[in-house]
């Protein structure tokens, strides 16, 4: 087996605020058991719900500042190309929390503010009713 150089800590870049920011919003989304995350573009920002035993749930309002880049970064993990924003755009991916893989389907609309986005949170664990 070929030995892997170390990593050189000075060319690892510190994540930014939206990388934060939205780590920090799906983990909440998983611990308060929701099985979506609504990010609807507002004149003012984002308004942030989140969907718990079905009913949608204001969370949290980003500010306009952050809002462009949360929205980036979300496409950005879920492989969708940022080309087209006139048209409804669907991607995925997965991330293991909490020492769980969960995995995340999102869709994109484009709407009169923006982008609207809709993340399904999937916890086959929590779905299975396995404990850890």
């Amino acid at each position: 087996m070929k030995e892997q150089e170390p990593i050189d800590s000075a060319s690892l870049k510190p994540p930014t605020d939206a990388e934060r920011w939205v780590n920090q919003l799906l983990i909440r989304s998983i611990r308060d058991e929701a099985s979506e995350v609504h990010l609807e573009p507002t004149g003012e920002g984002l308004a942030v719900k989140f969907k718990v035993g079905g009913v949608l749930q204001t969370v949290v309002a980003q500010e306009k500042d952050l809002a462009a880049e949360i929205v980036s970064r979300i496409k950005v993990l879920s492989r969708i190309s940022d080309d087209a924003k006139q048209v409804p755009r669907n991607g995925n991916y997965a991330a293991i929390v909490d020492g769980r893989k969960i995995d995340f389907r999102v869709s994109i609309s484009p709407t009169t503010h923006g982008e609207a986005i809709v993340v399904q949170v999937l916890d086959r664990m929590r779905e299975t009713g396995a404990s850890l």
